[in-house]
């Protein structure tokens, strides 16, 4: 009696997880406090999706197509919290994912902390300078010397600025460059190594400002610049003009006001 033949089925082939790569937002809507930038462009490619917790899993076509930004403000104009809702419809199916980061402040309004959701850091000033930042248990990060040095992991890097006072590079100890930047001309940052925010974790860039990547502002006393609009968050100082200008609409101007 003939013996039946086995057919031996293939393994099925594990399809990578694809990545949602985002296009810079083509339109915003200014209201007091949501930002609103549709990018319809948003493409997915084939490639494996760095991990996320609060990602969603995709599969298919997916495709960025709103992103809310809300701004928490106290009695005193002060930014409180940033929540960024970005909606990803896969397959026809819209997800959200949310991101927030909330501060707080003292009594001469200068930031002292700082949450997220992977911890918090705590800032201590001489005058108006951060000196010295510290995690959620007060192990020190980073210690900062004026405009000169930042020391962050045990490594000691140094400020290279241009007239403006923008950070343009940090060197090592023998001379050597650890990180360049450049900005778009409002002073988003363009890094030499990619990616949204520095490697070495330098959050001082634009006209020497403290840059806030999560949040993408950067902090002028008080007051919130957002460079991809190039206007200020909050209102400025009374004038026949426009109280939320940044620079006079002039970026490269040695004043910022």
């Amino acid at each position: 009696m003939p013996t039946p033949t086995e057919t031996e089925t293939p393994a099925p082939t594990a399809t990578p997880t694809p990545t949602v790569i985002p296009t810079p937002a083509v339109l915003r809507l200014y209201l007091p406090l949501i930002l609103r930038g549709p990018v319809p462009s948003a493409t997915v490619r084939g490639e494996e999706a760095p991990a996320a917790a609060s990602s969603p899993e995709l599969n298919g076509t997916a495709v960025i197509t709103e992103t809310v930004i809300s701004y928490n403000y106290d009695f005193a104009d002060r930014l409180l919290g940033v929540t960024k809702a970005v909606t990803i419809t896969a397959d026809g199916n819209p997800q959200v994912t949310t991101e927030i980061v909330r501060f707080t402040y003292d009594a001469l309004g200068r930031p002292v902390t700082r949450q997220t959701e992977s911890g918090s850091e705590r800032y201590l000033y001489g005058g108006g300078q951060v000196i010295e930042e510290r995690d959620g248990t007060g192990a020190v990060l980073a210690t900062y010397v004026g405009a000169l040095t930042m020391e962050r992991g045990g490594n000691r890097l140094f400020y290279q600025a241009d007239a403006l006072g923008s950070v343009r590079a940090l060197t090592d100890g023998t001379g050597g460059i650890a990180e360049r930047v450049d900005y778009e001309l409002f002073g988003a940052p363009l890094f030499s190594g990619g990616g949204s925010e520095s490697a070495l974790g330098n959050p001082y860039l634009f006209r020497g400002r403290r840059y806030d990547a999560e949040s993408e502002l950067y902090l002028y006393g008080g007051r919130r610049h957002d460079p991809d609009t190039g206007r200020y968050l909050q209102r400025g100082e009374e004038t026949l003009g426009n109280p939320y200008l940044f620079a006079g609409n002039n970026p490269v101007s040695d004043t910022a006001r």
